[in-house]
């Protein structure tokens, strides 16, 4: 499996890998294995992409994975992050506000169905790591309590919680990865 930045003809792909993914599609039983909550068009990725493009994990050239990256520049294109971006404005990490620090957020991280529990996640945390953490301090993103294999899959790279939040009738987990 490689790693890469996405470029923009990878968008296609992204965006039918998430709508296979889309909590709305799927099965109870599909739901346990993970899910995605929010969904973006095209438009909005490449909105996304033009700022900080997205990395992805292929195999073989085929999509297998992929994580969003958002810059706060991105702000006022989508109403989930525009949520996101407004509470990390009012919350601390280590006595320090987080609101105007050096942050990027993952939008989304969505794995291929046949390549999951097999690293992928990880694998596209540390190549997100080698490309952003020399431009950013933090990696922040959010995960519904609901979908536990995400929130431990984030523990495991090394995320930690440093808030919930409530919207859509959801709870969720805001996490953050140190990268200094």
């Amino acid at each position: 499996i490689s790693y890469q930045l996405a470029s923009r003809s990878d968008l296609i792909d992204i965006r039918l890998l998430q709508e296979q993914n889309l909590k709305k599609n799927l099965s109870p039983e599909e739901l346990r294995e993970g899910f995605v909550t929010a969904e973006y068009t095209v438009d909005e990725l490449a909105q996304m992409h033009e700022l900080t493009p997205a990395v992805i994990a292929k195999h073989q050239e085929q999509l297998v994975g992929y994580a969003l990256a958002v810059s706060p520049k991105f702000r006022g294109n989508h109403p989930l992050i525009d949520n996101l971006f407004t509470h990390i404005d009012k919350i601390s990490y280590r006595n320090k506000p987080l609101k105007g620090s050096n942050y990027i957020m993952v939008g989304q991280l969505c794995v291929r169905k046949n390549f999951r529990k097999s690293g992928v996640s990880l694998g596209l945390y540390q190549a997100y790591k080698k490309w952003y953490s020399d431009s950013f301090d933090y990696l922040i993103t959010d995960i519904v309590f609901e979908n536990q294999p995400s929130l431990k899959a984030h523990q495991k790279a090394g995320f930690e919680i440093v808030s919930e939040l409530n919207y859509s009738g959801s709870h969720w987990a805001v996490v953050l990865w140190n990268w200094n």
